[in-house]
Order: structure tokens, then C-alpha cells, then sequence
């Protein structure tokens, strides 16, 4: 199931603040995000995305969850073919080459990986074109967000150019720039929306379903938007979430996702390692 999915099914089962506007779809979405960081490594893949850094400063995805690798890379070029009107696709090109701005494309002879990224509409496309791949210092950051095979702490890397990474923010030493980073975070469709885990008897979406409601409650609670009756149900929702919890958590904790959901984990994985060939040092 979608988040977007999820988040509908809340509002209809709570129709009836949804139509007052008393629902904050923003808070459901959180809510949802922190409480699937507990399960670990057992509904995490890995992907990769380019993060443009502005004002020291970029954000990581919404599914982020820890960082494997940070690679800072200089932009080299781009087709403007179509750009508006495309979709995006990705791709790399390993050979040692250099992006001729006269010719617009590439030169083959020097020492530099190329990291290219293409958008695609039909046959039509656009290049994006990155060069000097350069691993960056991992400084202070929460331990949460570094993943225990992060390359550019276990390689002890020495950079003049350092990043942290405090919950989805990475934080740089440097005010402007590219890094490409490969993290481990929870599973999207190929819009990029996360999906909520799926295991054969539910149990995770269930948790997710009793603890929102009960976080919602108490929230309306608190904003005095609680309606004659809600509260009475603040102490239902908070017992079949304690109890939902500990079921969800040995679902996912015994690998009871499913065929389906380990397949789409292994085709996710291999996807998305051919999207980026993370150059080893």
C-alpha cells in the first residue's frame, strides 16, 4: 500500500474531522515515517539520488534512513533537448572521458569517471553530466543516519571537504555543490512514494493504522478539537497500538514479508544498482 493510500484510508475512517480540515495529512505522513525507523534493516533498500547542496546545506529524501555512501561530484554539462517535457531515468558511463562543451559530447583520453544521469521521453532525452568523483569526510552525525557499511566512514577518508548528516538534513563544509549519495531507506514506487511494508497478516499496516488514530487523538485532544466520544477512545487506540506493535515487529523481524515482498526487495536492489556504479577507492 502507498502512503498516500494510507493516509486516505485515516481520513476515511475519520471522516469526520478529514471534512472539517481537522486532519493534518503532513502529521499522519511523519508519524508513519518515525514509527517505521524502529524496524531496521528488514523493510530498507538501497537507492541513490544526486542532492544539490545550497547554503551548506541539502535535504535528503523522505525515505531516507542511513547513509552508505557520499561522493562529491562537479557538474560537466547538459543537453537542454526537450527538458520540460521529460521523465527521469538514470544510467552511468564508467569509461574515462571528459564532457566537450564544443561538441556536446563526451572525449574519451583522461582520467575522469563520468557519472550521467538522463531524462526520457520517448526518444527523446536530456544528459546531465558529473565528473571528478571525490569522497567526502563524514564528520558529526547522528549515528542513526550512517548505515554500519558506510564506505566513507570505514575507508577513513581524508577530504578537504566534510558533510554530517543530522536526521535528512546534510549539512557541508563547502556552500554550493553536488554529492551523489547511496542510503539505505524505505521502499518507493517508481514515482518515488513510499510504500508501506507488507507482511502476510498485515500486522505492520495495522500498527500504523492504531497508532496514528491515537496520535491524532491525542493531538485533537490537546488542540480542544476533541469531539464527545473521541475521548473515551484515546485509551482503545493506544492499546491496540502497544499491542499491534510487538505483532508487527516480529513479523518484520522474522522475515515474514512475504515472497512478493522479498522479490520486489532483490529487483528494487538491482534497479537501483544500475542506476549509479558507486566508484570504489
Amino acid at each position: 500500500m502507498l502512503l498516500s493510500e494510507f493516509i486516505a484510508e485515516i481520513e476515511s475512517d475519520l471522516s469526520t474531522y478529514a471534512e472539517t480540515g481537522s486532519l493534518d495529512r503532513i502529521l499522519i505522513k511523519n508519524i508513519v515515517l518515525n514509527e517505521l525507523k524502529p524496524f531496521g534493516n528488514n523493510i530498507v533498500t538501497l537507492h541513490t539520488e544526486i542532492i544539490e547542496v545550497d547554503n551548506s546545506q541539502g535535504t535528503l529524501p523522505d525515505n531516507f534512513r542511513r547513509l552508505k555512501a557520499a561522493i562529491k561530484i562537479d557538474p560537466l554539462g547538459c543537453d537542454e533537448e526537450d527538458y520540460d517535457n521529460a521523465i527521469l531515468y538514470k544510467t552511468t558511463v564508467k569509461n574515462p572521458a571528459y564532457f566537450s562543451f564544443v561538441t556536446n559530447e563526451y572525449v574519451r583520453g583522461c582520467d575522469t569517471e563520468i557519472i550521467s544521469e538522463y531524462l526520457h521521453r520517448g526518444n527523446k532525452k536530456v544528459g546531465f553530466y558529473y565528473g571528478n568523483p571525490m569522497f567526502l569526510n563524514v564528520k558529526k552525525s547522528n549515528k542513526s543516519s550512517l548505515a554500519a557499511d558506510c564506505v566513507n566512514k570505514r575507508l577513513g577518508i581524508n577530504c578537504p571537504f566534510d558533510i554530517s548528516v543530522v536526521n535528512r538534513t546534510l549539512h557541508t563544509n563547502f556552500s554550493k555543490g553536488t554529492v551523489l549519495v547511496q542510503y539505505y531507506g524505505f521502499e518507493t514506487d517508481e514515482d518515488g512514494e513510499i510504500i508501506i511494508p507488507e507482511d502476510p497478516l498485515n500486522h505492520i499496516e495495522r500498527f500504523l493504522s492504531w497508532e496514528v488514530k491515537y496520535r491524532i487523538a491525542v493531538s485533537l485532544a490537546g488542540n480542544n478539537q476533541n469531539a464527545q466520544g473521541m475521548g473515551q477512545m484515546i485509551q482503545l487506540y493506544k492499546q491496540e497500538s502497544e499491542s499491534a506493535r510487538g505483532r508487527a515487529m516480529t513479523s518484520a523481524k522474522f522475515g515474514a514479508l512475504g515472497q512478493n515482498w522479498a522479490k520486489k526487495l532483490k529487483l528494487k536492489n538491482q534497479r537501483d544498482m544500475r542506476v549509479f556504479e558507486i566508484p570504489m577507492l
